[in-house]
């Protein structure tokens, strides 16, 4: 694989291979996997806080996981 050097103002600019454009991660066969792969993971971090919000013992309102859950997603 051949790299294009490309420089700005005698500063080489380096090389991204995953570069984000407008919050869309790309990649070089525009797959999307690397961006999915993103979104997933803030997915499950999300799915992880009200996992514990439900299921805490100290009385939620199914009001309020419903709240938080359009507040985190």
């Amino acid at each position: 694989m051949c790299r294009l050097l490309v420089q700005l103002e005698g500063q080489q600019l380096r090389h991204d291979p995953n570069p984000v454009y407008l919050g869309i991660t790309l990649d070089r066969t525009l797959s999307y996997q690397e961006h999915l792969r993103k979104v997933a993971w803030k997915i499950q971090s999300c799915n992880n806080l009200l996992t514990k919000l439900a299921r805490s013992s100290w009385g939620v309102v199914a009001n309020t996981v419903g709240v938080s859950t359009l507040a985190l997603c």
